[in-house]
């Protein structure tokens, strides 16, 4: 793995050779304001479809930004319908230990109806890695 970007509030990973890009929020993104979680957001959708990776795994451990619905619902028809006739195949969630946060990001990507690959959600990050690479 090979880190591709890093922030304050988030860090991409890449192994090209698995087709996996990692990203992982880190705690200061409670401080995201709407903007820059949007910023944030189009990055790792951009780094998806940009590098054709086939798994990708969602690190939300430390995750505090909550999506309110309709942010949600708006997300979905500019982000995530992006992921849709792509190479992913597998898309690993590993749960954010802040609840409401946890279920503002499932709520978010069960918006995504046409979703063209596999998603599961996750306690830890060995699992997500395991279930993608499998």
């Amino acid at each position: 793995m090979r880190t591709i970007y890093e922030n304050p509030y988030l860090t991409l990973e890449l192994d090209s050779e698995k087709s996996i890009l990692v990203y992982t929020w880190k705690p200061e993104s409670e401080k995201l304001a709407l903007d820059e979680f949007l910023t944030e957001a189009t990055r790792i959708t951009t780094s998806i479809v940009t590098n054709r990776v086939s798994y990708v795994i969602g690190n939300d451990t430390d995750f505090k930004f909550s999506i309110a619905p309709d942010l949600q619902h708006e997300m979905n028809k500019t982000i995530l319908a992006r992921f849709n006739n792509t190479e992913l195949k597998k898309f690993a969630h590993v749960m954010s230990t802040e609840i409401i946060t946890q279920l503002s990001v499932e709520q978010f990507f069960e918006e995504n109806k046409q979703k063209t690959y596999a998603d599961k959600f996750f306690d830890d990050l060995k699992s997500a890695f395991d279930w993608c690479l499998k």
